[in-house]
This record gives structure tokens, sequence and C-alpha cells, in this order.
């Protein structure tokens, strides 16, 4: 049994590794700045500075999620399937007949179907299913936007009001 990651799947995963690495790296330096000196002045330096950057990562990363979402929205009918099998193409009402009569993932068939419906019944059924495709890949944009644009102003607003406080005790020193 092979477990397949597709594009999608790889580029989150080398963002959070990227991340991750990242991070470490930022704690290394800031373990390294606060064993000088004053450290009343560089933890709180440390500490803000840390919230500015987690919430400039976060907005990075729910902007790139939106960037999909708003592609996916264009072109519902070719958005990426978080199914477990593959989905019957509803690119044409030709390919979905062949992949309802053929199906890709059925395996192989011991014997021809019992029921094939006539093309008034493959149409409406075509139909059906591409109507609740678009529907779903809608609500799924719908929630991705809702969910990533309140990350997005929640940090906006963990990193306007931590930098004007870092401005502040800058200004006081």
């Amino acid at each position: 049994m092979s477990v397949g990651v597709g594009i999608e799947q790889f580029g989150f995963f080398a963002t959070l590794i990227l991340a991750f690495v990242f991070c470490l790296a930022y704690l290394g330096v800031g373990l390294r700045v606060l064993r000088e000196d004053s450290m009343g002045n560089k933890v709180t330096q440390f500490y803000g500075y840390s919230v500015c950057l987690v919430a400039i990562i976060a907005i990075m990363v729910s902007i790139g999620s939106l960037a999909g979402a708003l592609m996916e929205w264009g072109d519902p009918l070719h958005a990426s399937d978080y199914g477990g099998y593959p989905a019957r193409s509803l690119a044409s009402f030709e390919t979905y007949k062949m992949d309802s009569l053929n199906p890709p993932y059925g395996g192989p068939q011991s014997s021809g179907p019992r029921y094939t419906p006539d093309d008034e019944t493959f149409r409406r059924m075509y139909e059906a299913a591409r109507s609740d495709r678009i529907q779903s890949v809608r609500a799924r944009v719908r929630r991705t936007i809702v969910t990533n644009g309140l990350i997005i102003l929640f940090s906006a607003v963990l990193f306007g009001i931590h930098w004007r406080w870092l401005r502040r005790e800058s200004a006081f020193k």
C-alpha cells in the first residue's frame, strides 16, 4: 500500500518544515541575546518581536490558503478533491457517463452492470452531481475565506498592538 502525497500536501509540509527551522533559528538567536547583560529589557523585546514574528507567519500562511481558495472558487469543477476515492469527472456529460459505466476505482467487474440508465436519466444524474460539487466546493471556499480572514485580522491586530508597544518601550529606554 503506497501513500501518495499530492503537490498541495507537499507545499503545506514544506512550508511547515521551513517555518519550524526558521523558528528554531530564531529561538537560538533569542537565547543567545538573553544571555547578555541587561535581562529585563531583552526579555520584553524578545517577547514582543516573537509575537510579531508569529503574527507575520500566520498572515503569510493564511494568505496562501486564501489564494488557493480563490482559485477553487473560480473553477469549482476542477477543485482538488478531499474524498477518499477518485470522484467522477464532471468536465462533461460524456466523461461523467463513461466514469459511471466504467468506474476507475471499482476494480475488475466479473459481470456487466445490472441496470444501465438511459441518457435522460444520466443527464439528470450528471446535473445533480455537478450542482452538488459546485455547492460543496463553494461552501468549503466560504469557510476557508472566513476562517483565514479572521486569522489575518486577529494576527494583524496582535502585530499592531505589539509593534506599537515595542516602539513605545524603545522610546523610553
